[in-house]
């Protein structure tokens, strides 16, 4: 099992029981992003972009329900994310 794996469950999970949310995966650097995108096969952000261009539209977060890599690696978060984060 890759550490992937718990992701693309969870991803599985809440598209059969919330049809229409829309799930956004982040992680802290492009590189975490990247591989996060490939083993997942959904696409992946930097939180860097989540957050400004959220800040360019007036804190509009894109997404319902954020999953984040590595976010131990994190200090500080947007309130409005951490309320859908796993």
């Amino acid at each position: 099992m890759n550490e992937f794996e718990n992701e693309q469950e969870i991803i599985e999970t809440l598209e059969a029981n919330c049809p229409g949310i829309d799930i956004v995966l982040c992680a802290p650097t492009g590189k975490a992003a990247k591989r996060m995108q490939q083993q997942t096969g959904s696409e992946a952000q930097t939180i860097h972009r989540i957050i400004y261009t959220a800040k360019a539209k007036r804190n509009i977060y894109p997404g319902d329900f954020f999953i984040l890599d590595e976010c131990s690696m994190l200090s500080i978060m947007p309130p409005r994310m951490q309320k859908h984060l796993i």
